[in-house]
């Protein structure tokens, strides 16, 4: 008698957790189709760009007059962003805030007969004289130039190194301490006949070389799968985020006809794997939030994970059906979503708003998408 109840408790145990985890049971022996996807690496866009430094016109003099910066891949921050730009001596310690001349370029894309994607270069456009933006976008490319006077710099300050920082606010008169994910020295930019231009470098600065932090997303993979109302994604070798970044992974639905835009599911940030889902790696830029998969040497998340049932999910349909082989009738919620990307975001941009910065990406498998399970 005791052991008939161990062994019924024990089934409900087991049936309870295949529930769960949407596996097969007695009385479903065939359970939801499952769906795998490959991650892969995308065509990255990360914050770059450059910096030209121009000197005095006597041969003799070493300290610039201007600065022309050419900025890309920079997201737009929410109402306690600020990028804010500083000129600095060579050894980081002493810093200037500074105002430019911003312009603004957009390049829009359409498609020739034949289906090619072509570049539309927009005319550039002045935005305004600033020390510092909250507007980005994946297609802009912008053009911020600083005069030595009209930057608000005396004759004896600084302009060896160039430093935009992410400001909770626009009234800052010293730079974050942490978050300076964008910064361009003179030095490396090999300096003749009076200018220097200088590859604009992403990651965490330092005052020593030897200390900064570059972010260089390496050849990372990864796995999905969908089944029934289950999407999942595994991904390993990743960089660690610069200070003021986090991972996140985003379901993006395809355009629908006669529509410009599409929509994005956020599926979340990036969590450590099962059985550790609960440890969320949004603060891995500055901590070990799971010592088993995040690393100080090399700087890097060996596997993270993120996972989302369509039933929790308010966004998503409840009422979208497909007709599964036999009678079965199944729910399609991933309908139309097309395709998964792991993007690296800003903390002080918008929540749940896909950035541009794309480090991984796979295509939903078809079936999915066109709801013909």
């Amino acid at each position: 008698m005791n052991r008939r109840i161990l062994v019924l408790g024990g089934f409900a145990i087991l049936t309870a957790a295949a529930c769960n985890e949407k596996r097969a049971l007695l009385s479903d022996p065939i359970g939801a189709s499952a769906y795998g996807y490959q991650m892969q690496q995308q065509a990255t866009n990360i914050p770059r760009g450059s910096v030209r430094f121009k000197f005095h016109a006597t041969p003799a003099a070493v300290t610039p007059d201007s600065f022309v910066v050419t900025l890309q891949g920079i997201d737009s921050l929410g109402p306690n962003g600020f990028y804010t730009a500083w000129a600095g001596d060579s050894l980081g310690t002493t810093f200037k805030r500074i105002t430019g001349v911003l312009e603004a370029q957009r390049t829009d894309t359409a498609l020739d007969a034949l289906g090619n994607v072509l570049s539309q270069p927009q005319p550039k456009v002045t935005v305004g004289t600033f020390s510092a933006i909250q507007n980005g976008s994946a297609r802009t490319t912008y053009t911020w130039r600083f005069e030595r006077t009209n930057a608000g710099l005396a004759a004896t300050d600084s302009m060896v190194v160039f430093l935009i920082t992410v400001e909770d606010n626009n009234a800052a008169t010293t730079p974050n301490a942490t978050r300076r994910p964008l910064w361009a020295r003179r030095s490396e930019g090999g300096p003749a006949g009076g200018l220097a231009t200088s590859t604009l470098r992403f990651g965490n600065y330092a005052g020593n070389p030897l200390s900064q932090y570059l972010f260089v997303p390496t050849p990372a993979r990864g796995r999905g799968v969908i089944w029934g109302s289950i999407l999942e994604v595994t991904d390993s070798t990743l960089s660690r985020p610069p200070l003021g970044y986090y991972y996140a992974v985003y379901a993006v639905k395809e355009v629908p006809p006669g529509q410009t835009n599409g929509d994005t599911l956020f599926v979340g940030d990036l969590t450590s794997p099962y059985p550790r889902r609960n440890l969320s790696l949004y603060n891995a830029d500055s901590i070990r939030t799971d010592p088993l998969v995040v690393l100080d040497i090399p700087p890097s998340i060996s596997v993270g994970a993120a996972r989302i049932s369509a039933d929790t999910v308010s966004k998503l349909p409840k009422d979208v059906v497909c007709t599964d082989y036999g009678d079965k009738v199944v729910s399609c919620p991933y309908k139309g979503y097309s395709n998964v990307r792991l993007t690296l975001e800003s903390k002080n941009a918008i929540r749940g708003r896909m950035g541009p910065a794309r480090i991984l990406g796979a295509a939903i498998p078809f079936v999915v998408t066109a709801g013909q399970r």
